[in-house]
């Protein structure tokens, strides 16, 4: 006999296994029985959920309909735009980002669910900036986001090299520009086994901007 995989505890979008059922479906399989983001209990066998085709009890769709016939008058604005798409990256398993936040275990905090919520505490996306959460590890939730330039955002991303000199710590191309600094000379130097401080002390002549 096959088996069986232990799911429990496993997160599959908005769905969270918390065990084996007793019972089988009508074919026979296993049943789990899932907690979702809502609140919901749902059972399912393993398959319907793995593979994507689950991710909630059903209350994901339900919240993009109604959203979309919401009172706000912003379903066509850039902030709604924003928040749609951080809402699919972290439970639409079909989204192309999904890989790089949902399967990570990316989440959306259960205020932000609803738009209006949202709306209350970032306000309206200014021009020419997009939302960036300033822990790239993080969820998407109040305390870790801001409307944010893309210089600003290339710099947040989990590729980027991070030091800490005098007490402060930032990006390596932040400390470059402060302190007018070739940044290429400056990583050369720390692939180079340079110590932090002496990569960052020593002059290199005029300061270069590379891009991320």
């Amino acid at each position: 006999m096959k088996k069986i995989i232990d799911l429990t505890g496993q997160v599959f979008g908005r769905l969270t296994v918390e065990g084996q059922e007793e019972v089988r479906d009508k074919r026979g399989r296993i049943v789990w029985r899932l907690a979702c983001q809502c609140g919901n209990k749902v059972f399912y066998e393993a398959g319907r959920f793995k593979y994507g085709n689950t991710t909630s009890c059903g209350c994901y769709r339900r919240d993009l309909v109604g959203d979309e016939h919401r009172s706000h008058g912003l379903s066509k604005s850039p902030t709604y735009s924003s928040w749609l798409t951080m809402k699919k990256r972290c439970y639409n398993e079909r989204c192309p980002d999904y890989p790089l936040y949902g399967a990570r275990g990316i989440k959306v905090c259960e205020r932000w669910s609803k738009f209006e919520n949202f709306y209350a505490d970032m306000g309206l996306r200014p021009d020419g900036m997009t939302l960036d959460r300033i822990d790239s590890n993080g969820d998407y939730c109040p305390e870790n986001c801001r409307w944010a330039t893309p210089k600003e955002q290339a710099r947040n991303k989990r590729n980027t090299r991070m030091a800490t000199l005098n007490g402060k710590t930032k990006s390596i191309r932040d400390f470059c520009d402060e302190l007018s600094l070739n940044a290429s000379t400056v990583m050369n130097r720390l692939q180079m086994s340079w110590s932090v401080e002496r990569a960052l002390t020593t002059p290199t002549g005029r300061s270069c901007h590379v891009q991320q």
